[in-house]
């Protein structure tokens, strides 16, 4: 391939993708900083985002950062400037007190031109008076970041088969046939005793700390905090160290989320399955309940819960009856659960 023909694939690898993929990239990139613990998209299709597209939680829990991503061929003064205004147009509602440490706006095509890097000073100096540090990544600074990030160019040049080894090669090098040292096969000792209790206390405390913290995200979703929830869930459900229980427990807990906010049954019912493979014994009454309430049968959404006596499924069960009118059986419940139910 000539050298034009290699600098066509690579400087515009990124804007093959399409504006989803090129935010998931983003989003990849972004949780490959030595700084960051996390990173997610921001919002489901139909919210409102409020001037991001991507929220990541630091690793020292001291603040957060927010990432915009435009998949554009062209991005001028005034857009970058309309970034930052749509960011701040939510400031006072929104973000004000949440701890923001940076703003990245990633983009996929060059920001070379004087001009723009005149506005990119002027809007750091913007977001300097808040004291946040604004950080902009052209295709440039994008295909830099991406040369030592060899997996995430592996997923997304895959979408084009035809020239996935040339764009990977282009912006990667290519891969070495020598495995580096520090994966070669090297004969390891056999773990002692007191290192095996020790991964044993770090796992168990690694545990207690994702319970406490879908414990808290319970809490957070009864007081209306929707959007952080969903965004802390997401995080929460890629950790492979949960135990079944509770994997299938947080699978259950987003079926009800997508019920209530999206009114996605199909959805739901995948998410429900997907716990019941994780863990069968895992109690499914309620999330099957509301499954059947959504699907427009009550009568066997009250069957579902018939025997169930903790506090969630009870207060459920009174719902479904005051919708049916049945408000004595639903008075009933609700003197029953004051007087002291689970």
């Amino acid at each position: 391939m000539t050298r034009f023909g290699l600098e066509f694939i690579r400087d515009n690898f990124l804007l093959r993708l399409d504006p989803d993929e090129f935010q998931d990239l983003c989003r990849d990139l972004l949780r490959e900083e030595p700084s960051i613990r996390k990173c997610s998209i921001y919002g489901i299709p139909g919210q409102g985002q409020h001037g991001i597209d991507l929220i990541a939680y630091r690793k020292d829990n001291d603040g957060i950062e927010v990432g915009e991503c435009k998949r554009e061929k062209s991005f001028g003064p005034s857009d970058i400037e309309g970034v930052v205004d749509r960011f701040f147009g939510h400031w006072d509602s929104r973000w004000s007190n949440r701890g923001i440490k940076r703003f990245h706006l990633f983009v996929a095509c060059s920001l070379e031109h004087a001009k723009r890097q005149v506005e990119i000073m002027n809007q750091t100096q913007r977001f300097k008076e808040y004291g946040i540090a604004f950080e902009v990544w052209d295709m440039h600074d994008l295909r830099a970041e991406l040369r030592s990030q060899r997996w995430i160019v592996e997923e997304y040049a895959s979408r084009f088969p035809d020239i996935k080894d040339t764009i990977i090669n282009a912006i990667c090098g290519e891969a070495s046939s020598v495995a580096p040292l520090e994966y070669q096969a090297i004969p390891n000792p056999a773990p002692d005793a007191a290192f095996l209790v020790q991964l044993e206390k770090l796992t168990e405390q690694h545990v207690t700390h994702e319970q406490e913290r879908f414990e808290t995200l319970l809490e957070e979703w009864r007081e209306g905090k929707t959007e952080k929830v969903i965004v802390e869930l997401e995080g929460l459900k890629k950790d492979q160290a949960l135990p079944a229980s509770l994997r299938a427990r947080v699978l259950c807990f987003e079926a009800g989320i997508h019920l209530q906010t999206t009114r996605d049954i199909n959805h739901a019912k995948q998410l429900a399955d997907e716990a019941y493979q994780v863990d069968p014994n895992y109690n499914q009454a309620r999330i099957r309940s509301q499954i059947a309430y959504w699907e427009g049968n009550p009568d066997l959404a009250l069957q579902l819960l018939e025997g169930q006596q903790d506090i969630d499924s009870l207060h459920l069960k009174a719902a479904i009856l005051i919708e049916l009118g049945r408000l004595d059986e639903a008075l009933d419940l609700t003197d029953f659960t004051e007087d002291g139910s689970e």
